[in-house]
């Protein structure tokens, strides 16, 4: 894709520099001065920024019955504006459907299910901005930091295994952490959940911060994350949440 084309972020981030303040009238100027950002910064920015991948969470509905948590969005979620829609996804939806997978993702599945009026499921990334440099590959365009930040936020960052989110030795992730648990918890308490609505927290990184989340009306699931085929594992039974999580999708599906 040419970064420039009119679907592109690139160009999508020129759009947005037309508007910006008296001060920064200059597209490439305001480009260049949003894109010198630290990790704090650049996760505070979250939904008003133009790496922003949405929730795929139905509109107007009490009927949410089994919530997806995951990550971060990845190239083909930043690309495509939607979440776990890449092989990820696909895996995922793979595993759910068994012999009637046809090629979709999860993602895709759920926006033809919200565009068909069922709003039982749904999905979440606990960071609605990319995690990952390699994400940008695609855009032609990457937020400005520093190669040591984004290994700290992409390998740092991500892989800690503290159980909570403000529990790690370092006080900058428990900063990051903490935003990015406030930013979670907003969006969850906007949302619709049925009474016996299932959260089910895909990988490590989701289950820290599910962990903590407050008000959720059903019961939590924790699963791996379905990269890396994770969900279809050759030398060992399936994890009974995985089962159950199968078994819930089947009832909504």
């Amino acid at each position: 894709m040419d970064p420039f084309e009119e679907d592109s972020l690139a160009y999508r981030l020129l759009q947005r520099g037309e508007q910006a303040p008296a001060s920064q009238q200059a597209p490439i100027d305001w480009i260049i001065s949003i894109m010198s950002l630290t990790p704090e910064q650049y996760i505070r920015a979250g939904s008003g920024s133009v790496w922003h991948v949405r929730d795929l969470i139905p509109e107007d509905s009490p009927r949410i019955r089994l919530l997806f948590v995951l990550e971060s969005p990845h190239v083909e979620e930043l690309d495509a504006a939607a979440p776990v829609v890449g092989e990820a996804g696909k895996s995922a939806l793979r595993f759910l459907q068994g012999a009637r997978w046809a090629g979709q993702s999860l993602g895709e599945f759920i926006v033809h299910k919200h565009a068909a009026g069922d709003a039982r499921l749904a999905v979440m990334n606990v960071s609605t901005v990319p995690l990952q440099r390699h994400a940008f590959e695609r855009t032609g365009v990457l937020p400005g930091l520093t190669p040591q930040e984004w290994h700290w936020l992409g390998f740092t960052f991500r892989r800690s295994r503290a159980k909570t989110v403000d529990a790690t030795p370092d006080p900058r992730a428990n900063i990051v952490g903490r935003l990015l648990l406030d930013g979670l918890q907003k969006r969850t308490e906007s949302l619709r959940l049925d009474s016996g609505c299932t959260v089910v927290a895909c990988g490590r990184f989701a289950q820290r911060y599910a962990r903590q989340l407050c008000g959720l009306p059903g019961a939590q699931l924790e699963v791996p994350h379905p990269a890396n085929n994770q969900w279809h594992p050759r030398k060992k039974p399936v994890p009974n949440n995985l089962v159950r999580v199968r078994e819930l999708f089947a009832e909504v599906a």
